[in-house]
């Protein structure tokens, strides 16, 4: 799959020490950094696009992203990432400091700098109804601020959101770049059970005049949780959309790997209700919240399942290293999602 050589490049102690050297000689604007003072860069992890090193010099504590995608036409811009920071409420999220979306830069990388924040990614079986809760209040304080535009920050559009169209749009890029994954019988066969259940709540999700900004990727890997205070990383996806999307992107009754939390209906309906008490919804909006969400879990699950296809298949074709994670997770993912249609 394209970008995971690159990934690995990116994560090694080489490129550390490279960075290190860069970043001593000022190729990158650190706050209160004056060029050869001593300056610690240590690994943080890395996610589906990013690569993620922690900056540190005496009060200043940074994160430098880098992408490691060639083909960024799958992925958002980083100047809409970069937009959606600063509208994002301050201690949510980080703050982003600077970018660059070329290569020509004295880092000779693509990179984007934002402030760092603390707390712990929890694995999906260890989240609590307390966590959960806390999760519902960040959503809360995001969504508060509404606009009559969707989509990405950098490029809004005005109507409502058709999304069965988008999902059309979404389900042709696959077809286009991973033929013999959506031609696979059981593939072919789920993707038209699904596009029928989508459609079948897309008009709940048209009716929608306000937006708000959404974090659009808040699975349990993107949530960090200091001693109960919630914060989101990776900003990627956000966007002015459904609230009812990040209600869907944190796990529910279709699940599977480290994203998505598990969760029964009474505790959906838990976190729903404690949602809409902080949000300050009506209780008779709860029908049309509910509908909406289960829309963008049908939609998001099936296309994260078809990411998970292909890269366990790229990582088979390489090895085998870490292939059954990733089909684990597609296989899990596949299963819970019929589950969910079977129930109409």
């Amino acid at each position: 799959m394209p970008g995971l050589d690159r990934r690995d490049e990116l994560s090694s102690p080489v490129m550390g020490a490279e960075l290190l050297e860069r970043l001593r000689q000022g190729a990158v604007d650190l706050p209160d950094y004056r060029t050869g003072q001593p300056i610690e860069v240590t690994f943080a992890g890395a996610g589906e696009t990013y690569v993620v090193w922690r900056v540190r010099h005496r009060s200043t504590d940074v994160l430098l992203r880098l992408p490691f995608d060639p083909a960024p036409d799958s992925q958002r811009s980083m100047v809409s990432e970069f937009a959606a920071l600063g509208r994002v409420p301050q201690g949510l999220g980080p703050r982003g400091l600077s970018y660059s979306d070329t290569d020509e830069n004295p880092l000779g990388l693509r990179h984007m700098l934002t402030t760092y924040l603390p707390g712990q990614a929890k694995t999906p079986t260890d989240w609590t109804d307390d966590d959960l809760a806390g999760l519902a209040g960040a959503f809360a304080a995001l969504h508060r601020d509404t606009t009559d535009l969707h989509g990405p920050v950098d490029a809004p559009t005005g109507g409502s959101i058709d999304l069965v169209a988008e999902m059309d749009s979404t389900w042709q890029w696959w077809s286009q770049r991973q033929p013999d994954v959506v031609a696979e019988p059981e593939i072919a066969h789920l993707w038209e059970r699904v596009r029928e259940y989508v459609g079948a709540r897309a008009s709940v999700v048209a009716r929608l005049t306000r937006f708000p900004l959404v974090h659009g990727d808040a699975c349990a890997t993107n949530v960090l949780i200091d001693h109960g205070v919630v914060r989101l990383i990776d900003w990627e996806w956000a966007e002015y959309s459904d609230p009812a999307r990040d209600l869907a992107l944190i796990g529910g009754e279709v699940y599977g790997g480290p994203w998505y939390v598990p969760m029964d209906s009474a505790r959906v309906s838990l976190f729903l209700l404690t949602y809409a008490r902080l949000a300050g919804l009506d209780g008779s909006a709860l029908g049309d919240l509910d509908a909406r969400r289960q829309a963008w879990l049908a939609y998001d699950r099936f296309m994260t399942g078809l990411l998970l296809e292909t890269r366990a298949r790229s990582l088979a074709g390489m090895g085998g290293h870490g292939e059954p994670d990733y089909r684990g997770a597609a296989i899990t993912v596949r299963a819970t999602l019929g589950s969910l249609l079977d129930r109409g």
